[in-house]
């Protein structure tokens, strides 16, 4: 990706959403008129970048593009390949590849250490409690936030006990650093609630927190991949997404990341990026209608968020708008970013 966030794009993005709904980038996002980029474009609160031998010539540019744009927004580095069988000594073989890949986006993206976090395998297998700890105390050494867990979306056996049998594993990363956050997976429902229910597995990070005593101090809570229900992102996936992003502004958790952009098939969110980009920058979708909510803002359920701040910078007077990025806005995939802003000024009294 090559300066993906230019000219008026620049201009509309300048502050983060205060929506908790974001999105995991895993792989190269195109061109800068992308639909893919119309979403970072509206800058999530919370990006998650998987890094691997796959994303190393995308992932430094893409992170340095994206932060450059939205430096306020949480960025979440994952290593490691899904489903990896680990054990106690998997950590310090792999740190060496994982520690590159990672020194690679952030001297690009020029990240401080102090705001590194870097996230383990998903769907890890084999001796959890022996390879978190070991994980955890290797990311911490270098002056980094270690995320641990990626847990899926499975209860686990005795949650809302004690013996809760994910506080072994965190247990163990308690014992070896001072500081580290937690990651959690969720799966989307077929129909949106009419209330939270204690029974929802997506809310079972909540529970966790209580029975293995993470909030004192409290430790930071990562959702760092949602996936659809059928594993094919359809409108009704959408509703429950936003929905659920929503409820989190209640919760320790930082927000939600949707699986992917990037990427291409029945995981891509590039079809559903004007819906994503309404819910970030507080507009109408335009979309489809819900089929789990019975919306009329294109499937969106509830009170839309409106980012901090207030109306979104413009473009400077005097400025062109005959560019590439402003004809791309015009006419593709920005165009609803453009039309939330203008309905932002509009609402705020300002004239065009």
């Amino acid at each position: 990706m090559t300066s993906v966030l230019l000219g008026l794009t620049l201009a509309l993005a300048t502050t983060v959403s205060s929506s908790k709904l974001g999105v995991v980038v895993a792989g190269d996002t195109g061109a800068a008129n992308s639909a893919a980029n119309s979403v970072l474009a509206a800058c999530p609160s919370f990006v998650v970048f998987p890094l691997s031998a796959a994303t190393a010539g995308t992932a430094p540019g893409e992170v340095k593009s994206f932060r450059s744009t939205c430096p306020g927004s949480t960025i979440v580095l994952q290593v490691g390949d899904t489903g990896l069988a680990v054990n106690a000594a998997l950590a310090a073989s792999f740190w060496p590849t994982w520690l590159a890949e990672v020194q690679a986006v952030t001297t690009a993206a020029a990240i401080p250490d102090a705001e590194v976090k870097v996230e383990g395998p998903w769907d890890a297998t084999g001796d959890l409690a022996g390879f978190w700890p070991q994980f955890a105390q290797l990311v911490h050494g270098v002056s980094w936030l270690p995320v641990v867990g990626a847990f899926g979306p499975d209860l686990p056996a005795d949650l809302g006990t004690s013996s809760d049998a994910l506080c072994p594993i965190l247990a163990g990363v308690m014992n070896l650093v001072p500081s580290f956050g937690v990651s959690f997976h969720v799966t989307t429902a077929s129909t949106v609630p009419s209330t939270v229910s204690s029974d929802d597995p997506a809310f079972m990070f909540e529970q966790v927190v209580k029975d293995c005593g993470l909030s004192t101090p409290p430790i930071s809570i990562f959702l760092t991949r949602a996936l659809p229900l059928t594993g094919t992102w359809s409108q009704s996936d959408m509703d429950w997404l936003v929905w659920f992003s929503r409820q989190l502004s209640t919760t320790s958790a930082t927000g939600v990341a949707a699986f992917a952009l990037g990427t291409s098939g029945s995981l891509d969110l590039s079809p559903f990026a004007p819906q994503l980009v309404a819910e970030l920058t507080g507009g109408s979708s335009g979309g489809g209608g819900s089929s789990g909510g019975g919306s009329s803002q294109g499937g969106i359920v509830g009170p839309p968020h409106t980012a901090a701040g207030g109306v979104l910078s413009p473009p400077k007077e005097g400025c062109s708008t005959g560019g590439p990025a402003f004809a791309a806005a015009s006419g593709g995939p920005l165009a609803a970013l453009l039309r939330a802003w203008r309905r932002r000024r509009h609402r705020q009294g300002v004239k065009r």
